[in-house]
């Protein structure tokens, strides 16, 4: 266990669940630290000896500059909204300080019972992965419901008693090429284009000439063709095997990933493929998920599918965050386009062409 991971007080975890969930809550053991996906935080499996019950401890990682506040706020929003299409597990407690029992920020969440894609999909069956692929784009689907018409982080203010509506405020933190520090926040944003001009500030000079066309390349986020303003749309911010739990049969049981929730473009929002079909070489998997995905939203004559090319916007705009190797996926991106049409007008064509979404 590094410096950085807080050594649990297992009587004051006990009381925490008592108070959260008002049983006899005697006694419980406590797994191992498993540091989340993102890097942000650290997660513990309690398991409760009077029952068995099993919960997920969820501590921040210091200096993570999250709220989480309003991330527990969202996920209660987005399950009051339509509790049984989006599957978030149920918030228990939290507390957004360090004055608790545990001196540390927490959230305690049901744990569930089904497992992991990551352990799921390897060895599954067509029939099971083709469950799986339908029921996580049933969930996702009714995330379209939540638009909005500023890109940034959903801030919710402290009302006793109620939820309260958010106002959208600026993203942070990304890591920064120049200096090799990093910045609090960026936006909020009116426009797609404002945000991707943000964020090619963040990287060397020398590369941003090449990602400003690639970047200028990518559809507006508009739901349909015609469409004059763009809105934006709510994802999980990890959409990959560690954060999608699923039953024996491949149906979905609990979708994770809501650390630091935004609104995003629509080109990397709800309608994104998962991440273990991002790579999907043959495409099939990417294809079965875009067409559910199609049947699904319904929005009317003209809706736009991002779906089908999301692992390209997705390689795009996480390596303009720095998530990926911005050298790598620029090579990959331009690889795709004819050598005798890199250049000038003609690549800002070509990258046109490469990334319109079907209809």
């Amino acid at each position: 266990m590094d410096s950085a991971t807080p050594v649990l007080n297992i009587p004051a975890v006990i009381a925490l669940a008592a108070a959260a969930g008002g049983g006899d809550y005697t006694g419980c053991t406590v797994s191992e630290p498993m540091p989340t996906p993102t890097g942000t935080g650290t997660d513990y499996t309690l398991t409760f000896k009077s029952d068995g019950t099993r919960w997920t401890l969820h501590t921040p990682a210091p200096h993570s500059g999250r709220d989480l506040h309003s991330e527990v706020m969202s996920q209660r929003q987005l399950r009051l909204a339509n509790p049984s299409a989006v599957p978030i597990p149920h918030v228990h407690g939290f507390c957004a300080s360090a004055a608790n029992p545990l001196k540390t920020p927490y959230i305690l969440t049901a744990a569930p019972t089904g497992r992991l894609v990551a352990d799921v999909w390897p060895t599954a069956s067509e029939t099971c992965r083709h469950r799986i692929l339908d029921s996580i784009a049933e969930a996702m689907a009714q995330l379209r419901a939540f638009r909005c018409d500023q890109l940034g982080m959903l801030k919710f203010l402290e009302r006793p008693g109620g939820i309260g509506m958010p106002k959208i405020t600026g993203i942070g933190r990304f890591p920064v090429s120049v200096g090799g520090g990093q910045v609090a926040q960026i936006g909020p944003f009116e426009t797609s284009e404002a945000y991707y001009d943000a964020l090619v500030e963040l990287q060397p000079a020398g590369e941003r000439a090449l990602l400003r066309i690639v970047l200028a390349a990518l559809p507006r986020s508009i739901a349909a063709a015609g469409n004059e303003r763009e809105s934006f749309v709510l994802a999980p911010t990890t959409f990959d095997g560690g954060s999608v739990w699923v039953r024996e049969d491949g149906a979905l049981e609990a979708l994770g990933g809501w650390e630091g929730v935004a609104t995003v473009p629509r080109t990397v929002g709800h309608t994104k493929c998962p991440a273990w079909i991002m790579g999907d070489d043959g495409g099939a998997y990417r294809a079965r998920y875009a067409a559910a995905l199609k049947r699904l939203e319904g929005e009317g004559e003209g809706t736009l599918d991002y779906c089908s090319k999301s692992h390209l916007y997705a390689a795009v705009v996480g390596a303009a965050q720095g998530k990926e190797s911005l050298k790598v996926v620029l090579a990959r991106i331009l690889a795709m386009v004819p050598e005798a049409e890199r250049e000038g007008e003609r690549l800002e064509r070509a990258l046109e062409k490469l990334f319109n979404p079907g209809s």
